[in-house]
């Protein structure tokens, strides 16, 4: 078996091709008093990695009557909820795992109807909670490990952050230079900023793991396969090829960024890194200007600005030809992962997942894939 589906069953994939019972559960953990399950009416949970969080999600449940549980599921003292989704198999054979430790953004009771929303989201939007005030410490600069390991405790104080990594201690110091945290400034669009420059994937997985990743640029070992037909588990699909008319998340082949900051000295300073795509089918030259364009205010030197502005391309000159599809809940499937995908008509493709959606009350989930593309990269600024 591929550790690919792991923690789920070897034959997981096989086995949820046909007619199995999907199953599912939430926990709320409040703050302060024990744990309790949640009676769950509708469920959706995103996993997403163009984006933070990466884990986004709500909940319906019906109305608790006992009113010390109900007061326990407060948005504002850190109550969290865990999500567990997975099958039974023949012979009630449960295959259920965690899926999401997530915490609680709001919860709205609504009546008459008896029932409770309530809004999730992973921890990225508790670093994004925390803006600096004068007084508090700054973060080190010494590496990203070292660079995450401070914002992720930030963020999920008072209970410790753990981190894992691909990369070694005190890796990417260099980019780290001048990144200071000014008073107002959040820890989220540090990290942000940081993985920008390294080329790097920094998210807080379902396990409220932080990871520090290298980008899934192309194709690799296949995680699911989507067909129809009678064995089949895609249920509807729409396919585009886009020039990008939502900024960010449709093609382009140049990236302009501006930084902006105030020195130690009290001067203001400015950098521009630029990348584009200057040869083959998908260049300026061939197709014309196709500019994503964004502003940040940390400190960074001339070549770090045009590597993170090239990194920011590598991505975004494959968001071209995308693909969403409703299928049969897969739910080891996550961003970055490949797939391979046959429809009744055309070759048979293999592409990267940027969203999974799971809603485990139809057993179903919504994918957003693409195809990355291989382009060679001019970088150049002042």
């Amino acid at each position: 078996m591929s550790s690919i589906q792991l923690p789920y069953a070897s034959d997981v994939e096989e086995q949820h091709r046909y007619s199995i019972r999907h199953k599912y559960s939430a926990i709320a953990h409040p703050r302060f008093g024990d744990a309790f399950e949640l009676e769950v009416e509708d469920c959706n949970i995103t996993f997403d990695s163009s984006w933070s969080p990466y884990i986004s999600g709500d909940l319906t449940v019906k109305l608790i009557e006992d009113q010390d549980m109900l007061d326990a599921l407060d948005a504002r003292n850190g109550c969290r909820v865990s999500i567990y989704m997975g099958y039974v198999y023949d012979g009630f054979v449960d295959d259920v795992h965690l899926v999401a430790n997530v915490h609680v953004r709001s919860r709205t009771v609504d009546r008459p109807s008896n029932t409770m929303k309530l809004v999730l989201s992973g921890d990225e939007r508790l670093a994004q909670d925390y803006k600096r005030l004068s007084w508090d410490s700054v973060p080190p600069l010494t590496g990203i490990n070292e660079f995450v390991q401070y914002h992720a405790g930030i963020a999920q104080r008072p209970t410790p952050a753990t981190v894992v990594s691909e990369v070694g201690p005190n890796y990417g110091a260099y980019a780290l230079v001048g990144m200071v945290q000014d008073p107002g400034k959040d820890s989220l669009s540090m990290i942000q900023d940081a993985a920008e420059r390294l080329n790097l994937w920094i998210y807080c997985d379902g396990d409220r793991v932080w990871r520090i990743r290298n980008k899934a640029e192309y194709v690799g070992e296949t995680a699911l396969k989507l067909t129809t037909g009678a064995s089949g588990t895609i249920l509807s699909t729409s396919s585009v090829l886009t020039r990008g008319d939502v900024e960010g998340s449709g093609f382009h082949n140049a990236v302009g960024f501006k930084y902006a900051w105030r020195d130690g000295a009290g001067n203001d300073q400015v950098i521009y890194g630029n990348a584009a795509v200057l040869n083959g089918p998908w260049s300026i030259e061939s197709i014309g200007w196709n500019v994503f364009y964004a502003e940040r205010e940390y400190g960074i030197s001339q070549a770090n600005a045009n590597q993170a502005a090239a990194n920011a391309l590598q991505s975004l000159a494959g968001r071209g030809h995308q693909m969403t599809m409703q299928a049969h809940a897969a739910y080891w499937l996550r961003p970055g992962m490949t797939v391979t995908v046959q429809l009744p008509l055309g070759e048979q493709e293999r592409l990267l997942v940027r969203q999974v959606s799971f809603n485990p009350t139809s057993g179903t989930m919504n994918l957003a894939l693409y195809q990355p593309i291989n382009v060679t990269i001019t970088t150049t600024g002042s």
